[in-house]
């Protein structure tokens, strides 16, 4: 079974909030997406899950996490979760579902809430 870990983007402070699980499970984010209290509001938060895989410098996958695939064109993906599962998406119309040996030959260079641009 993979770990379950999450992120999310605070939309007001535009920052990411990294580790949100277990450990931190009684903060305003956690309780209030994760468990329907009201400390925070949960429209500010885009949460995002980890995907179970690393890329091929072992940092962990997210979504909304932008990859680069040496040799592929384009060479930049942005993961996403669709039809049950992760993949690799280069516009709104298409979805590739990587195995595992495409994720660990990829490399996180940003997301798409602080690097965008990298995908255009």
């Amino acid at each position: 079974m993979r770990e379950l870990k999450f992120r999310a983007w605070d939309r007001t402070k535009k920052q990411m909030i990294w580790s949100l699980h277990e450990s931190i499970k009684d903060s305003p984010v956690w309780n209030s997406v994760f468990w329907g209290k009201v400390e925070a509001d949960p429209d500010n938060y885009d949460v995002m899950q980890y995907t179970g895989l690393k890329d091929k410098n072992g940092k962990d996958i997210y979504e909304g996490d932008i990859v680069e695939l040496e040799g592929w064109s384009p060479k930049k993906w942005e993961v996403t979760f669709d039809r049950g599962g992760f993949c690799m998406r280069e516009n709104a119309d298409s979805c590739y579902y990587p195995d595992i040996k495409y994720a660990e030959k990829s490399k996180v260079i940003g997301n798409i809430y602080e690097s965008l641009e990298l995908l255009k």
